[in-house]
């Protein structure tokens, strides 16, 4: 509680009862109600309803392309072929 202000600051995604295993499930099925109501909203999440929640968390997720995969993941000290 002491640190939540860092947390608005980064504009920081808060979830309650529930674990990064069913966070996982839940955004491959793409359930963000699910998820808006394990939400805990901070800054300016507070005066968002569950629809808003929702909707901010889908903007939050996207498809990486094999390119962005690549990129990301790519060990280092590798040269990086095709």
């Amino acid at each position: 509680m002491q640190q939540k202000h860092f947390y608005a600051e980064g504009k920081a995604l808060v979830f309650h009862d529930i674990d990064f295993l069913m966070i996982t499930i839940r955004l491959i099925r793409k359930d963000y109600n699910y998820l808006a109501d394990h939400l805990v909203p901070i800054g300016e999440q507070k005066s968002m309803d569950k629809a808003e929640l929702a909707a901010m968390l889908r903007t939050k997720t996207r498809a990486l392309s094999d390119e962005e995969i690549r990129l990301k993941f790519r060990q280092k000290g590798k040269a990086h072929t095709n």
